[in-house]
């Protein structure tokens, strides 16, 4: 009796150790859960923080470019280095022009309203009766949202940030506010790409001339004295700065520069090996295979089938193609591929 007893116990401390862990489980995911749902109000009511943040990036880029090497150069240059930055400096203000329209017209391009039910498919048994079936049934056959409540594409996804399906969903990214899409993929694209030009450009330039190395001697001298190898690179500091606020914040674009170019080049190749593969990040991060291994199988694939899909996302017309014009013609063919996958004969059941 006394071991029963004991047994019993030891059953109630495990289930009340089992509840108590199970409580504690819920607890967490319900805290996450509602965290979750403050970060997506907060990124759907202001929206427009991640375009401001995104222009301030990279137009802080071009004045420090413009300060240090053209207006007031910190290292001695002469009238040809210094007319060289100046039409280098004028390139990066085109380019920056170029991204901030794009960034305008990714930031205020409509979503693409999903069509009909019924124009989206095709099979033996009517609609009506594969919904019979619930979500299980039609997602056999075809995609469905179980938020909104109805079929759709095989490439649309819902955001829970935006609150609807998105045609062709790639991601919601908060730096242009809002989805990319179907409707807003190519001013993305090129929007992630002018910045990574203008960016590597400015870097490579700050470093060909050597005020790179200057900035880091100076900045690694002041807080590690002890190596000496930086004074050589600090030696060149020909024109130091006037204030402590242009020397913190020069510092500190330049240093930023470099990472920005690292980020956003990689960001922009990125995209371009999955959109020449005829995909989106969504699905893409789910591919076991590693970007390495697709960006050695863009060598073996077709050149035609290449152009077709970059024709795909930048439209026909080669001389539209660098800037984030989208026409409606462009938008109805993507339309047209998003839905095809999603067009059926299933079997009668």
């Amino acid at each position: 009796t006394h071991t029963h007893t004991h047994k019993m116990g030891d059953d109630r401390d495990g289930g009340g150790l089992t509840r108590s862990t199970q409580q504690t489980s819920n607890s967490s995911f319900d805290t996450r859960k509602r965290n979750k749902t403050c970060l997506n109000a907060v990124l759907a009511n202001f929206r427009c923080i991640g375009p401001i943040m995104s222009l301030a990036m990279t137009y802080s880029v071009l004045w420090n470019f413009w300060h240090v090497m053209v207006w007031s150069p910190w290292i001695e240059m002469d009238e040809d280095t210094i007319t060289t930055n100046r039409f280098i400096a004028q390139l990066l203000t085109g380019l920056c022009i170029i991204q901030t329209w794009s960034l305008y017209k990714a930031f205020t391009a409509k979503v693409i309203p999903l069509p009909p039910e019924r124009e989206m498919y095709i099979g033996a048994v009517s609609l009506e009766k594969l919904k019979e079936g619930g979500a299980a049934a039609v997602k056999d056959y075809a995609g469905y949202c179980s938020k909104c409540v109805r079929c759709r594409p095989k490439t649309t996804h819902h955001c829970s940030i935006c609150g609807g399906c998105i045609m062709e969903f790639d991601h919601h990214c908060p730096a242009i506010g809002a989805c990319v899409g179907a409707h807003n993929y190519k001013p993305f694209y090129l929007f992630i790409t002018y910045t990574a030009i203008a960016c590597i450009i400015a870097f490579f330039r700050l470093f060909q001339t050597g005020h790179f190395f200057t900035i880091v001697g100076k900045v690694v001298g002041a807080v590690m004295p002890f190596l000496t190898f930086t004074e050589a690179w600090k030696s060149r500091l020909v024109h130091p700065p006037s204030s402590t606020f242009e020397y913190v914040a020069v510092s500190m674009l330049t240093l930023s520069n470099f990472a920005w170019a690292l980020a956003m080049g990689f960001f922009s190749f990125s995209h371009l090996v999955i959109l020449l593969h005829g995909q989106t990040t969504l699905p893409y991060a789910t591919n076991q295979r590693s970007l390495a291994q697709d960006t050695q199988a863009l060598g073996t694939m077709k050149r035609s089938l290449m152009y077709q899909r970059f024709r795909h996302v930048f439209g026909r017309g080669w001389w539209q193609a660098p800037f984030p014009i989208v026409r409606k013609t462009h938008l109805k063919q993507r339309l047209a591929r998003a839905i095809e996958p999603f067009v059926h004969s299933p079997s009668p059941v």
